[in-house]
This record gives C-alpha cells, sequence and structure tokens, in this order.
C-alpha cells in the first residue's frame, strides 16, 4: 500500500479548490455573457400622442392602447451590400422605436461571422393633429 504524504495531500487540495474557484469564476462570467446579449433599445417622443390602438387591443405593457407596427427579419450582409429599410408609414413622425436582440439573435449572428443578423423592431406613429 502507497502511502501519501501530509504535504501531498495539501497539495491536492489547493489544485482542487483553485479548480474550483476557476470553474465557479468561468461560470459566472458566462452568465454574465448572456444576460448582457438579451437587451432592448426603446426611445420614445415626450410631447407627442401615439396613433391609438382599434377596437382590439392586441398589445400589452407598455404598447397597449397604441396601433403597433412590427419588423421582424433577417438581413444577409456583405461586402457590396446596399440595402436601405425604410420606414414609410408614419407621415408625423414616429412615437416610439423599439430594437430588440435576444440571445438566439447574438448566437446566430456569432455562428455567421456577422453574416446574417436577425432584426427586430416595433414602432407606433405620432396621432395625426386635427386642423
Amino acid at each position: 500500500m502507497i502511502q501519501q504524504s501530509d504535504s501531498s495531500l495539501r497539495v491536492s487540495f489547493r489544485v482542487f479548490f483553485f479548480h474550483q474557484e476557476m470553474l465557479g469564476k468561468a461560470c459566472l462570467f458566462s452568465f454574465m455573457f448572456f444576460l448582457a446579449s438579451c437587451y432592448s433599445v426603446r426611445l420614445s417622443v415626450k410631447n407627442a400622442a401615439a396613433t391609438p390602438d382599434g377596437p382590439i387591443a392586441t398589445e400589452e405593457g407598455y404598447w397597449r392602447n397604441k396601433q403597433v407596427n412590427h419588423i421582424d427579419t433577417t438581413l444577409r450582409l456583405g461586402l457590396m451590400n446596399n440595402e436601405v429599410m425604410y420606414l414609410a408609414d408614419c407621415r408625423e413622425g414616429y412615437h416610439t422605436v423599439e430594437y430588440r436582440v435576444s440571445l438566439g439573435h447574438v448566437l446566430l449572428n456569432a455562428i455567421t461571422f456577422g453574416k446574417v443578423r436577425k432584426i427586430k423592431v416595433k414602432y407606433a406613429c405620432v396621432k395625426p393633429q386635427n386642423n
């Protein structure tokens, strides 16, 4: 039977706890990365009213009682790509625009090395003025 000395046991415990600490830090870093990859940005006008929704309200939360337009598309980016997307629905201007990125969007962008980008936008128009 081979016996380990007391000093070798201390070294093995230190190595074990060092690896456990590094694993904990790696898990914390990856958790923070995934949380940071899911976000939304909402720009809104303070001094205007949004176009009201019809009698059947389908939106909840912030978008309630607003006529909301959705854009959910995928862009393929290239060197000679001059693709432009126009939002021509709003004659009076935009009341609110929200751009959302989820974990799936970030993973798709990373896997394709930035060639494919998923776009998800919600917007509401300003209520027309009665002259």
